[in-house]
């Protein structure tokens, strides 16, 4: 069977469906950072950037949580094991990921004309905290180290009402108090703390309880939360006049159930994917991480700088489309070098 239970959990290691999710979150990120539809509408830019593609990152920590709570019951406190094998593996990746991005770092500390020494400490911020879109793999290890911490002094139901609190204060902050999303904001609310611990225990119980609805009814929940998303977008964007936030409070529903319903796709069609599962999980996390880099390079890099003076500008579509598919073709070769080349595993 493509889903045994143990313990109310699932006791499976492949979900296909699971990593065509990831693929199709890490386009939803690069549509975020690219806006396609500026210049077009409004509305519609706002809608597809703010609001459609602000499921991406929830779900991610939904799908990390899940995984992360694999061999444990409710009411297990967590092995430090799974704690230590965490911060290994995500530490690597993230050490990885910022050598990609130092020379652009390093671009921007020049243009601010900051010196040597206050750009090496400006470097320690930015890696200890998070940049760019690396934010989430340090928001990652503060959810699950704080929820390690947590779960030694309250049940996962307490600790999963706390995170709960702190999202909520998180949401009020981010979105609707007019603070501009500069580094403070990212910093002291976009991180593992205040939006992906929540979202992690989301995972977790998903991961612990299993999912009690049909698919038929994860579906109808999902498209009626989905609308309610865009009302609330629509109002935080019209009425309270908010340009770019990340979270809303009815992403909550919409993406508990968009993955409950994942988890409750039949079997032939899992079986179907399965032959793919781990070529399309590699992609997801090559492409989430290398789509700024062609991004930067069309925008303020050599590349861009250069097809500006031609009169060649990169910006919205034609950004997402170049980023795209350069990202896509750096996952294939990845890919094909891999097997000759085994440090490339430590980008995935």
């Amino acid at each position: 069977m493509m889903r045994e239970k143990a313990r109310g959990g699932f006791l499976r290691k492949e979900y296909p469906q699971i990593d065509v999710m990831k693929l199709f979150c890490a386009f939803l990120v690069l549509l975020v950072h690219t806006e396609p539809f500026q210049g077009v509408s409004d509305w519609l830019d706002y809608a597809t950037a703010q609001i459609l593609a602000r499921i991406a990152v929830p779900l991610f920590f939904i799908a990390g949580g899940f995984f992360f709570a694999a061999g444990q019951s409710i009411k297990e406190p967590i092995a430090w094991e799974k704690i230590r094998h965490l911060l290994r593996r995500i530490g690597i990746l993230y050490a990885c990921w910022t050598i990609f991005y130092v020379p652009f770092l390093v671009s921007g500390y020049e243009q601010a004309g900051v010196s040597f020494l206050g750009g090496l400490g400006l470097f320690l911020r930015d890696y200890l905290f998070g940049f760019y879109h690396l934010w989430f793999f340090i928001a990652v290890l503060q959810a699950a180290v704080g929820i390690f911490f947590l779960r030694k002094v309250m049940s996962f139901y307490g600790v999963w009402v706390t995170a709960l609190i702190l999202h909520i204060l998180g949401i009020c902050l981010g979105t609707y108090s007019g603070i501009v999303m500069d580094w403070y904001y990212n910093a002291l609310l976009r991180n593992g703390i205040f939006f992906g611990m929540f979202y992690f225990l989301m995972g977790m119980y998903i991961r612990y309880e299993g999912v009690r609805f049909s698919l038929c009814r994860c579906f109808l929940i999902a498209v009626f939360a989905m609308a309610a998303l865009f009302v609330e977008g629509w109002y935080a964007h019209f009425r309270l006049h908010v340009v770019k936030t990340e979270w809303y409070f009815t992403l909550i529903p919409v993406c508990f159930f968009v993955f409950t319903a994942l988890l409750k796709l039949p079997d032939p069609l899992l079986q179907w994917l399965l032959p793919w599962a781990k070529k399309i999980r590699v992609a997801s996390t090559l492409i989430y991480g290398v789509h700024p880099w062609f991004g930067f390079l069309f925008v303020v890099g050599p590349v861009g700088r250069f097809l500006q003076q031609q009169g060649i500008v990169f910006t919205g579509s034609s950004l997402f489309l170049a980023a795209g598919m350069l990202s896509l073709l750096f996952s294939w070769l990845v890919g094909k070098l891999e097997p000759s080349w085994k440090f490339l595993k430590f980008l995935h």
